[in-house]
């Protein structure tokens, strides 16, 4: 089984990858930026490279599952997850949200480098994606252009026509599939927070031995 925690930049992740190493029964932990057969990072966003380590790390939880590990993802995007080829070989997905209010967010962008004045342009393509990932939650139908990298209906395939978009594609609001949990960090404690993330992931455990898990089974078809 594959966790995916994911949120703007602000919402904690980092914070929580550092928290729930070791703490997860029976999984890996690992941060979708860490290299896995591809380059480093880029410094500027590049959607291909995401997809790439999205796929790669997919392909290494399914190693992990045939010897009866989960992993757990930190970063990414869920839609683009559901869309890596080898995804349906997951015994199951779970996704959660890790988010804070906006001034919460633009103070630790701005405590994590004290002597760097980041002005409101630079930190406005933040605020962007934070709102774009509250949507994305919502509503599997909203805007794909920021995560497909192409116009909505565009004959274009976008950043990476090896993703299989078609799987979610048609799925509406209210869809039971396109459930992932949403965890405000805006007044938590890092302790709280990597604790509600522990308590999630039983949960999600818990759903996927009762049958009960949405994303689980041939949930594509």
């Amino acid at each position: 089984m594959l966790f995916m925690i994911m949120g703007a930049s602000g919402s904690g992740k980092t914070t929580q990858f550092r928290g729930l190493e070791g703490l997860v029964a029976a999984a890996a932990v690992h941060d979708l930026d860490d290299p896995f057969g591809e380059p480093a990072k880029p410094t500027e966003l590049d959607r291909e490279w995401r997809a790439l380590q999205t796929e790669g790390w997919v392909q290494h939880a399914l190693a992990l599952q045939g010897g009866g590990q989960d992993t757990v993802l930190v970063g990414g995007v869920f839609g683009e997850l559901l869309a890596c080829p080898s995804a349906t070989g997951l015994d199951g997905i779970a996704g959660c949200l890790l988010d804070c209010e906006e001034n919460e967010r633009l103070r630790r962008l701005r405590a994590r480098d004290p002597e760097r004045d980041l002005t409101d342009d630079e930190l406005w393509p933040h605020l962007i994606w934070s709102a774009w990932l509250r949507l994305h939650r919502c509503d599997p139908s909203w805007l794909a252009r920021p995560l497909r990298g192409a116009d909505p209906g565009s004959p274009s395939e976008g950043v990476a026509p090896w993703l299989e978009w078609s799987r979610w594609e048609s799925w509406e609001a209210g869809d039971p599939r396109w459930s992932f949990h949403r965890l405000d960090t805006t007044h938590r404690a890092p302790a709280e927070t990597t604790r509600e993330l522990l308590e999630w992931i039983d949960e999600q455990r818990r759903l996927g031995r009762t049958g009960r898990l949405p994303l689980s089974g041939t949930w594509w078809d």
